[in-house]
């Protein structure tokens, strides 16, 4: 009787081995442009703490740009501050972006606003992944 469910059992065993593996590299958020898909705006939170990348993908090997803006508040001395910082990127797809973390100390938020413009071709997903 149990001989039916052995297969179901070695596949559930093996998934559950493989979890730990995938989790500490997952997508956090995501956006598609299939249909007019040459630009993709995303923004989203990200945990101080954790080091993340963004992934450009699109069909073939397309040359892309990237405009990346973080800006994080922080408690320095009993006072709250903030700070920004602007950089640009540029490729071909797939690409992979690397967002260092801000060097402060107490750090509370940290936001990430990413502007991704293909030059031809549609199609274009960006996804930001947290590494750790």
């Amino acid at each position: 009787m149990y001989r039916r469910f052995l297969p179901a059992l070695v596949v559930l065993a093996l998934a559950a081995g493989a979890t730990p593996a995938f989790a500490k590299y997952h997508v956090i958020a995501a956006k598609s442009a299939f249909r007019h898909g040459s630009q993709v705006y995303i923004t989203h939170a990200l945990a101080p703490g954790h080091s993340y990348k963004i992934v450009v993908r699109a069909n073939g090997k397309r040359t892309f740009s990237a405009q990346l803006m973080e800006a994080y508040t922080y408690m320095s001395n009993g006072h709250l501050g903030d700070g920004t910082k602007v950089y640009h990127k540029s490729g071909k797809t797939t690409a992979t972006i690397n967002v260092p973390a801000p060097s402060i100390k107490h750090l509370s938020s940290w936001q990430l606003v990413t502007f991704v413009v293909l030059k031809s071709g549609k199609n274009l997903q960006v996804q930001y992944v947290q590494t750790k």
